[in-house]
């Protein structure tokens, strides 16, 4: 690998030394860095990966822009949790060189789409307006798979499992198993478990109360009861070492 697109959050404040830092060591192994803050690319440059610097937001867009390129990526921590971000501070002399060499693993993660057009990287949150709705889980054909009374639902990614789905109570998915998780927030009997599904038929998530829906934390323009949820047509490819 000898050329990639750089998306650097530089608002945080370990971001510009670390930048600085990683671009001398892959320019020393004879590599070319395109730095875009934004997320954009050069529709003029040809790129072999992604690295990203920065938190759970930049994460994001960064996978955006991996997935429309149909490159890997990799994230240097830049001092947060980082669970993706699989460059420490103190291994950027150690992993940068694999990288250049291709001396990577690199794992294909199933997204997901409620449109078929748009990829939730993370996962598709549904909180409820006022205090708790029923939610009810269904494949195509309306079977009931899953029914919780709750103050919302999470349906999350292999990627996203180990966000807000985690703090609900899910459990860490492996990368590149072919499912979903469900998981209800705040369940009213306190005895709903989360569910993980398989992505090959698709769901439908109905509700019964007004609630506000939010795909990778941005909010999706739909309240009308119920959303289906499908894999995405692409994966998302994350290296690792």
């Amino acid at each position: 690998m000898k050329s990639f697109l750089v998306i650097p959050n530089l608002t945080r404040e370990k971001t510009a030394s670390l930048l600085s830092e990683a671009t001398a060591i892959l320019g020393s192994l004879g590599a070319a860095c395109d730095i875009h803050p934004d997320g954009s690319s050069d529709p003029e440059k040809s790129y072999d990966a992604v690295i990203f610097l920065g938190g759970d937001g930049t994460m994001l867009r960064s996978a955006h822009t991996a997935l429309g390129l149909d490159l890997p990526m990799v994230g240097i921590n830049a001092g947060s949790l980082g669970y993706y971000s699989r460059i420490k501070e103190d291994e950027l002399s150690e992993k940068l060189p694999k990288l250049v060499s291709g001396d990577i693993a690199v794992e294909e993660c199933a997204l997901l789409t409620a449109d078929g057009k748009k990829a939730i990287v993370n996962d598709l949150v549904a909180m409820v307006r006022g205090s708790i709705a029923t939610f009810t889980v269904s494949r195509p054909g309306g079977r009931e798979i899953y029914k919780t009374v709750s103050s919302g639902i999470i349906a999350s990614t292999t990627i996203g499992s180990t966000g807000i789905n985690r703090s609900a109570g899910g459990s860490v998915l492996e990368n590149g198993l072919e499912v979903a998780q469900i998981a209800p927030i705040l369940p009213n009997r306190g005895d709903a478990s989360p569910l993980v599904i398989g992505l090959n038929e698709g769901i439908c998530i109905s509700w019964n109360s007004p609630v506000e829906l939010k795909a990778d934390g941005e909010l999706f323009g739909t309240d009308s009861g119920s959303i289906f949820l499908s894999g995405y047509w692409k994966k998302l490819k994350l290296i690792a070492f």
